[in-house]
């Protein structure tokens, strides 16, 4: 009989896509700075996964996270942005297990104070922006570095997964943009173009899979609506 057990990752993927999407059609016409839209933004995923599952800006040693990508990421493909400072926070992330210890490095358990077995906690990571928090729309470059931020990640999770094959949980990156910047009173999109969106000369790590993308937007007619992305190709809307 063949197993129709739906995959851990493919669930745990569709279930965010839900409360994302949610959040898009309770949102899109909110106005608010860029932390009022994250405390949404968590509030939706939390009504999903429950409060214990959820974590907001996870501290990452930026030393640990250079330690474990050298070689597979050059120096010269990160914005200084990425390589100024001792740390890097994922905006929202969402952990395998309940009540896992998400303290800062230097006071969270040993077993996973490394920003390598850190990451292992968690099967999503995830990236917001929000073009209409501010009078004039979030800069693509923003949004490209948000995204180079999330493949430093998965390249990190990728270097410091090890075997069993039995004990390895997956990793998904997300970057969500709330397209809602208005001029003149109507919509005017940030990300017309998926390809406007690709960085520069950020060469993505071999075998590291790209973050996907979800863009929410006004449906123009109908409510709003909230589009995949993977590889800057459209897959469908939630």
């Amino acid at each position: 009989m063949t197993d129709m057990t739906p995959d851990p990752m493919d669930r745990l993927c569709a279930r965010f896509e839900i409360a994302v999407s949610n959040f898009g059609r309770s949102c899109l016409e909110m106005r608010g700075n860029e932390k009022a839209f994250q405390a949404w933004y968590a509030a939706c995923v939390i009504q999903e996964f429950g409060l214990s599952r959820v974590y907001r800006e996870v501290h990452l040693d930026k030393r640990q996270l250079e330690r474990l990508t050298r070689g597979s990421i050059p120096d010269r493909d990160l914005p200084r942005e990425l390589t100024v400072g001792n740390e890097l926070f994922p905006d929202l992330s969402i952990s395998w297990e309940p009540d896992i210890d998400a303290r800062h490095t230097n006071t969270r358990d040993a077993a996973v104070a490394d920003a390598g077995d850190m990451l292992q906690q968690f099967g999503i990571l995830s990236e917001l922006k929000v073009t209409g928090s501010t009078g004039k729309s979030t800069p693509l470059k923003a949004i490209r570095q948000d995204l180079i931020k999330l493949g430093l990640f998965m390249a990190a999770h990728k270097a410091a997964t090890k075997p069993p094959p039995a004990r390895i949980r997956g990793l998904a990156a997300y970057l969500v943009i709330m397209d809602n910047h208005k001029k003149g009173g109507s919509f005017t999109s940030a990300c017309r173009r998926m390809d406007e969106l690709i960085p520069g000369k950020f060469s993505w790590p071999p075998s590291v899979p790209r973050p996907r993308i979800l863009v929410i937007s006004a449906g123009e007619p109908g409510p709003p609506r909230c589009d995949v992305y993977q590889d800057f190709t459209r897959l469908r809307s939630v």
